[in-house]
């Protein structure tokens, strides 16, 4: 799924947020998830990295890889990307030589340099990393990465009122027939695919809230679009053990990519996403 401030890969973020709201978008193929993580790192492939596309992992010699970096400067910033999944052996640092910037076909230099190799860090580097970000990824975010204000989230939820749904903005909670909802998911635009089919595309709209004691599904008429395109809200229904288990079992497997792009000045340089 597609967002613009995190790009998540299936990013395992249930288990560490006691209350939030995303919303994400899957555009397909070209643009997010899997085919996204994949592009990201053909690059490193050839010294023993790969992505695997349906658990959203890294793997390097058969290892997965908790920490990755490839990180380097461009004028004040930094540029490449970071990867983080909590249950991976082993931290890795891309190597490049910054010596002599290789020039593109359009004169200009490319700031990565060379890539060199990986090298595996200590656990001793892995603890000095700042994984806050990545960790704990922002609790509200819209499709452009921006924070969700407490009255977003009131009018994103007001929908839902007629069917038993309340937000309650103090609590940062959601509220159904008087239970506290512990995952709550509508998918508002779908392909015909399951969410966690590996092959969705559509808009999907969670909150997770720790201590919760009822999960909620919405039910929408895909054939029947309201105004924003989405299917016609005709219900919610609670979500059964088993529709749970699935939904946060495919949502908790793989890691979360975090971009650095060069600032927008940078025009006579480029950095390769």
């Amino acid at each position: 799924m597609k967002k613009i401030r995190m790009v998540p890969c299936l990013a395992a973020v249930a288990a560490l947020l006691a209350a939030c709201t995303r919303v994400t978008e899957a555009e397909g193929a070209d643009s997010g998830g899997e085919a996204c993580g994949v592009r990201a790192f053909a690059v490193y492939s050839a010294f023993g990295l790969t992505y695997e596309e349906r658990s959203g992992q890294l793997l390097y010699d058969g290892d997965r890889v908790r920490y990755f970096e490839d990180l380097y400067p461009v004028g004040e910033g930094m540029a490449g990307m970071t990867f983080f999944d909590r249950e991976g052996v082993v931290d890795l640092q891309a190597e490049r030589d910054l010596s002599n910037l290789p020039r593109s076909k359009d004169g200009s230099f490319d700031p990565g340099g060379v890539l060199t190799g990986l090298r595996v860090c200590s656990e001793t580097e892995f603890q000095s990393r700042d994984l806050e970000p990545l960790m704990h990824p922002d609790p509200g975010s819209a499709q452009a990465g921006e924070l969700l204000s407490a009255r977003e989230l009131a009018a994103l939820y007001a929908e839902y009122q007629p069917f038993g749904l309340s937000y309650d903005a103090e609590r940062d909670t959601l509220l159904w027939d008087g239970q506290t909802v512990r995952y709550f998911c509508d998918v508002r635009s779908s392909n015909g695919e399951a969410p966690e089919s590996g092959r969705f595309q559509g808009v999907i709209t969670t909150h997770w809230t720790d201590g919760g004691t009822v999960d909620v599904l919405t039910v929408r008429d895909y054939e029947r679009p309201d105004g924003d395109g989405n299917g016609a809200l005709t219900r919610l229904e609670a979500c059964t053990q088993a529709e749970f288990e699935a939904r946060t079992a495919a949502q908790s497997q793989g890691g979360s990519i975090r971009y650095f792009e060069p600032a927008s000045n940078m025009d006579n340089q480029t950095a390769e996403e």
